[in-house]
């Protein structure tokens, strides 16, 4: 029953991920009819990190097939164990019915004229029978160790099976909708400021980002690949680099003084009448303006030195 279950639990993995496909080209086709860059750019990459995590989900549901294959074999050696139970359960029987007809013949009032023949055939029988209940018996227990080992591999190899894929597609599923994330952040949080004078600059950006994507799903399928013969202790933990400032944060050209800086957000920027920043201290945080000179250069020329922190209002 449980086998069952998770078979057909296993049909709709797959049919889930063939609907999240056609989905995102659906969604693909209504992006392209909004004329909007950013929209445009960021679903592109959406619809190619779905169509990455379907062909991943597929892959998992067919691994998932081959694992639960494993665990249906040890039926095969309940089987055997039943076989070997059954023969012994016949022989048994045999014995009990050939002891019952020795104990009527010896009792009989004709016994004297069969003890020569017909008891001592019966008597004969039995012993035979008797010794082959001891064999079929010693290889019952035989039968019976050695299926308890083919069982135990059997369902050691499939339950591992069915974790690492899991811990596989896991990681998948970390890494790609990560990726998702922040490159849906590069779409501009419009507020106040006036769109028509908005541009968009986040094209090689989120084009890094898929790239550096591919590099770690890469590591995952090496990591899967030794997860047979590699410990899960000893198997390795950088598929992930650790990163101190966000996917979607552009990489900084200067240098910050103060630890505490906060991140700059992503592109694109928009100039308003008053740039406000963010001094960063232990104690206060109190918000200073740049000077006025500054206020009438272009977004791409403006730069901020490294004691203050752009604070998009």
């Amino acid at each position: 029953m449980l086998i069952i279950t998770l078979s057909a639990e296993n049909k709709l993995v797959k049919k889930i991920a063939e609907t999240q496909r056609r989905g995102s080209e659906l969604l693909l086709d209504w992006a392209k009819q909004t004329n909007n860059v950013a929209i445009v750019d960021v679903m592109q990459h959406t619809n190619q990190l779905f169509q990455l995590f379907s062909d991943k989900q597929l892959k998992f549901a067919n691994d998932f097939d081959g694992f639960i294959k494993q665990l249906e074999k040890i039926c095969d050696a309940d089987k055997a164990v039943e076989s070997a139970r059954r023969e012994v359960t016949l022989l048994s029987e045999k014995e009990h019915k050939l002891k019952r007809d020795v104990s009527k013949a010896s009792s009989s009032v004709f016994s004297k004229q069969r003890k020569g023949g017909h008891l001592y055939l019966l008597r004969q029988q039995l012993e035979q029978v008797i010794s082959s209940k001891e064999v079929a018996s010693q290889i019952l227990s035989d039968v019976i160790a050695e299926m308890e080992v083919v069982k135990m591999f059997r369902f050691r190899s499939g339950m591992q099976g069915i974790a690492d894929s899991y811990c596989k597609i896991s990681r998948e599923c970390d890494a790609i909708f990560r990726v998702h994330r922040e490159i849906t952040e590069l779409v501009p949080a419009v507020r106040d400021e006036d769109v028509r004078s908005m541009f968009y600059d986040g094209m090689n950006i989120s084009r890094e980002r898929m790239q550096r994507l591919i590099c770690n799903v890469s590591v995952i399928d090496e990591d899967a690949e030794q997860s047979t013969t590699t410990p899960t202790s000893v198997k390795r933990s950088n598929a992930f680099p650790a990163t101190t400032r966000r996917f979607s944060e552009p990489v900084r050209l200067y240098s910050t003084h103060r630890s505490g800086a906060i991140p700059v957000p992503p592109p694109p920027y928009t100039l308003t009448q008053r740039v406000k920043l963010r001094c960063t201290t232990a104690r206060t945080r109190e918000f200073q303006e740049l000077p006025d000179a500054t206020q009438n250069l272009p977004l791409h020329q403006l730069f901020i030195s490294g004691s203050f922190t752009l604070l998009i209002c």
